[in-house]
């Protein structure tokens, strides 16, 4: 009986070392893993930055270009004025509005950072991470005090055995342009529906607008916002107008 019970406390304590040796045993590899895993995503860090830094640098692109023609940035527009810099496109002409929805100017900024975010990546020095991606889809919300460019972008990288996968990147700027939308908006509809020159000292707006004569029948109003900057400049937003005269 005796034998038996210091028999089953032996097992006992072996059971109990093996359970013992395995808690550190996988305590060990998960920790292992974890510090391998540090180190990779360390490894790659130049990929993750390179996009979000891309995702930053079109999103200022898109929305420069897009405040230069009246908000557009790839789609031709025939209700536009071709000037030496830009061609700026008409928010009212000849007795007609005809500026972009705010849910164009959404679109335009989508598609230019799609069809440059990719050229981005390239010009960058990453050819040892043997890069690989699928085409950015990129989704813009227009608020009152920002600009925000959320891209859906699988990116894979692999280096030295090792892949990792990217899935997002995202940029968020300062500009408000739902506010300097509307602004041009009223502006242009109280101009060209009464072929009248309203003063811009007279508008209840804390933007800074100008207005100049293109010729006798065309108006290129310019919106100027301290507050936005973009690339370290106040943001300018650019519109035509051309009036109708019987």
């Amino acid at each position: 009986m005796f034998r038996n019970k210091r028999g089953q406390v032996t097992l006992f304590i072996i059971i109990a070392i093996i359970i013992v040796a395995a808690v550190i045993l996988s305590i060990f590899a998960y920790r292992n893993n974890q510090q391998k895993k540090a180190l990779t995503a360390k490894e790659f860090l130049p990929v993750e930055q390179a996009m979000q830094d891309c995702t930053k640098e079109t999103a200022e692109d898109a929305l420069i270009l897009a405040g230069f023609q009246g908000g557009y940035t790839l789609t031709p527009t025939a209700n536009s004025l071709e000037t030496d810099f830009a061609d700026i496109s008409y928010f009212f002409y000849e007795g007609r509005s005809t500026a972009p929805s705010i849910e164009t100017i959404k679109q335009e900024l989508e598609g230019f950072v799609n069809e440059t975010l990719p050229a981005c990546l390239e010009s960058l020095n990453l050819n040892q991470f043997g890069l690989s991606y699928e085409e950015p889809k990129t989704d813009v919300t227009i608020s009152n005090e920002a600009v925000l460019f959320d891209v859906s972008w699988p990116v894979t990288a692999k280096k030295a055995g090792a892949t990792v996968e990217f899935e997002k990147s995202s940029a968020q700027l300062n500009v408000r342009l739902n506010d300097i939308y509307n602004t041009a908006l009223d502006l242009a509809n109280k101009t060209g529906s009464r072929n009248m020159i309203p003063l811009t000292n007279t508008l209840k707006t804390d933007f800074n607008v100008t207005m100049a004569t293109y010729d006798s029948n065309t108006l290129i109003y310019m919106i100027s916002d301290s507050n936005s900057s973009v690339k370290d400049e106040p943001y300018n937003f650019w519109f035509a107008i051309k009036f109708k005269y019987d």
